[in-house]
């Protein structure tokens, strides 16, 4: 049977490249972040490029979706379409990962995402989940396979490689933070 749970989601910062903005993604599933590959957005959404208090980045997240930069929230500067985002090029969570090697991260459309819950941009790891796999699938995506059967990291993952995936997110969340990669950790609750 099926039960509520309640864990943390992240919302994370990628620096767009060639771009002074982040983009913002949100995921729920912090030990997959080890195998990211490409940033999903839905190109029909409106879109918002907002100036924050914190640290007066620019960060780039669905129009929706900005409430959860709460107070932090200084100007929004440009609203746009998704499909204005698609085909740029951005720094993944760890680029200094092996697994990571030749990769090259860039943001594709999907007209799966939305913003009901999250920032309206989807972290895609099609080595670590259905959904992603199947999108990898589609548009020819790589796939890093970070576990074995048992939920364990396979070498090529530097400090993660021989831990728990299940016990590892404490871990990925210091390491997001130590790199300014981290936005903000909340409770989500949902059914599993």
């Amino acid at each position: 049977g099926y039960k509520d749970v309640k864990e943390r989601s992240a919302i994370v910062r990628f620096k767009v490249k060639d771009e002074d903005a982040y983009i913002l993604a949100w995921t729920t599933t912090p030990w997959t972040l080890s195998s990211n590959v490409a940033l999903a957005v839905n190109p029909d959404i409106d879109y918002v490029e907002v100036k924050i208090k914190s640290d007066e980045q620019t960060l780039i997240l669905a129009k929706i979706a900005i409430r959860h930069l709460g107070d932090d929230k200084l100007e929004v500067l440009r609203a746009f379409k998704g499909s204005e985002l698609v085909g740029l090029h951005f720094e993944t969570c760890f680029p200094y990962l092996p697994a990571q090697a030749g990769i090259e991260h860039k943001i594709v459309a999907w007209e799966d995402v939305d913003a009901d819950e999250g920032t309206g941009v989807v972290h895609i790891a099609p080595g670590c989940g259905i959904e992603d796999f199947e999108l990898g699938e589609r548009i020819g995506l790589p796939k890093v396979m970070p576990i074995d059967d048992m939920g364990i990291y396979l070498d090529g993952f530097d400090w993660m490689t021989g831990k728990d995936s299940h016990t590892i997110a404490d871990e990925v969340f210091e390491h997001l933070q130590a790199d300014n990669k981290l936005y903000k950790v909340e409770p989500h609750e949902h059914s599993y």
